[in-house]
């Protein structure tokens, strides 16, 4: 148990251990050497330390903080959910509106001249309506990569700590 050090000497040693019984309970053993003045007398100086309580604290310090790591990370992921969710109901909001143009009745759309003197008539500029509606696809098709891409980031990180 006492060992020679670098420069020859004697150096304490420090160990930790658990004991089962009567209850569990976890032990520092401090091994000092003691030098005698006469030649052939020495020993060793034990000390004997109950590091139960320091230990559950530093376990439930320990337990704390990854509490409040995973709490902070769920309000970002939730955060981070949230903002392509909103885009995503602004954007199929904006889709519904141009859908109900084109579904308006001839009648009370507005008149559009075909040019040169030919008749005008009541229809819908499919082709910019449709534009619009491809804009709002493409946002809304990004929104929804990107809400895979957050969960897909999420659950590696929970896959990681799970294996440390």
């Amino acid at each position: 148990m006492v060992r020679a050090d670098v420069e020859g000497g004697r150096r304490v040693v420090r160990h930790e251990f658990e004991v089962h019984y009567p209850r569990t309970r976890f032990l520092r053993l401090y091994a000092a050497p003691l030098d005698g003045e006469e030649k052939g007398s020495s020993g060793v100086a034990l000390i004997l330390h109950d590091a139960t309580e320091a230990r559950q604290k530093t376990v439930e310090a320990i337990e704390s903080e990854r509490v409040q790591a995973l709490t902070l990370l769920a309000a970002s992921v939730a955060h981070e959910i949230g903002n392509p969710l909103n885009a995503l109901h602004i954007h199929l909001q904006l889709m519904e509106r141009e859908v109900k143009k084109l579904r308006q009745p001839v009648e009370s759309l507005p008149v559009r001249s075909r040019g040169r003197g030919e008749p005008s008539e009541a229809v819908p500029d499919t082709g910019e309506i449709a534009g619009r509606l491809e804009k709002y696809l493409g946002v809304a098709k990004g929104e929804i990569n990107r809400l895979d891409y957050i969960i897909t980031q999420f659950l590696q990180a929970i896959r990681r700590r799970r294996r440390n």
